[in-house]
């Protein structure tokens, strides 16, 4: 062999070797429509931090069509299907029981609080019983918690409740309108407009953002609103174990650095930021704003009571002192929102 072919096989040799990792694009799965705030706001700004913090090692393509119902996201991603999704806990509630501590009634005002308060529960609580075996977790985070909207009947009495047909997206709508003598339609928050304009339900379970999001402004005229909110939603972020295990040590750990906590206030402040806009425009548009008073507080915790007990007792089925975490929880709760 030549001096020559040496010194070039030489040379290639440490090219290669001080050469970057090669980048690998992962498919993100979506079911929300593109110019929803949880995307614009979140999703897309978390992608791209991703793919700067991993140095384009880690690039991840947002699919545009979705391949899969969105129920259907954990096990698209646990088998493969896709390497990303955000999910929502209520999909598959026999699946998950530990994060819906955060759908519970009276649990906070917002999301960034609340958001943030579920992480630190999920990691002191829920961690080790493995809710989300299959996929590798993120983050999760909440909504900005709901309240009552109404097209013509403003929920200011306990007895307003009779009869409503309220629609719901979660399963906790359908026990709260049950419990308070209402009709549940289920349907998720898309379906919303179309309810609402067919005359189909005469209200719903939404929260402030959605008034905008989704242009309610034609068909609703009050909005009962509680000072720590009646329900919330659970969402997380997953990637495929298989898909997480492609990625260097070195790039998972950045990845981590901008999820699990960070994410979760992250998300939390951007959908209060959606929906300070949202409540902007609602005042705009003259919406009745009810807030009840304390006798009908009262009445709706004793009638929602079931919620939290019967939560307690599930979270002990699976190992978890119930009562511990849900007070953790609203601990954490009012930590953040005194700013630790």
């Amino acid at each position: 062999m030549s001096m020559l072919l040496r010194l070039a096989i030489a040379l290639a040799t440490v090219a290669l070797l001080s050469s970057p990792l090669r980048a690998e694009t992962f498919r993100f799965q979506q079911w929300l429509p593109p110019q929803h705030p949880i995307v614009t706001r979140t999703l897309m700004p978390w992608i791209a931090d991703v793919e700067a913090a991993t140095e384009g090692r880690v690039q991840i393509q947002y699919l545009p069509a979705p391949l899969g119902p969105p129920p259907a996201q954990f096990d698209m991603v646990r088998d493969g299907v896709v390497d990303f999704a955000l999910s929502v806990h209520g999909f598959t509630p026999a699946r998950f029981t530990l994060p819906t501590v955060a759908e519970l009634p009276f649990s906070a005002f917002d999301s960034e609080a609340l958001s943030v308060a579920l992480w630190r529960t999920y990691e002191q609580y829920f961690a080790a019983a493995g809710e989300h075996e299959g996929v590798q977790l993120l983050s999760m985070w909440s909504t900005k918690p709901g309240h009552v909207w109404t097209r013509e009947v403003a929920v200011d009495i306990s007895g307003a409740f009779q009869g409503l047909k309220l629609m719901g997206g979660n399963s906790i709508n359908v026990a709260i309108a049950e419990a308070l003598g209402a009709v549940p339609v289920q349907a998720p928050p898309s379906q919303t407009y179309e309810l609402l304009q067919r005359g189909i339900v005469d209200g719903a379970f939404l929260d402030h953002s959605s008034y905008k999001d989704f242009n309610l402004g034609p068909f609703l005229k009050h909005v009962t609103q509680f000072e720590r909110g009646l329900y919330a939603g659970t969402l997380y972020l997953m990637v495929n174990p298989a898909a997480w295990e492609r990625i260097s040590p070195e790039d998972r750990a950045a990845i981590m650095e901008l999820s699990g906590e960070a994410l979760a206030r992250r998300a939390g402040a951007n959908w209060d930021a959606a929906a300070a806009e949202s409540i902007a425009l609602m005042q705009a548009d003259g919406i009745s704003v009810v807030t009840p008073d304390a006798a009908m507080v009262a009445y709706l915790r004793d009638k929602l009571a079931f919620l939290e007990a019967d939560w307690v007792a599930r979270a002990g089925e699976r190992g978890i002192d119930g009562a511990a975490a849900r007070a953790f929880l609203l601990e954490q709760v009012s930590a953040v929102a005194a700013g630790q």
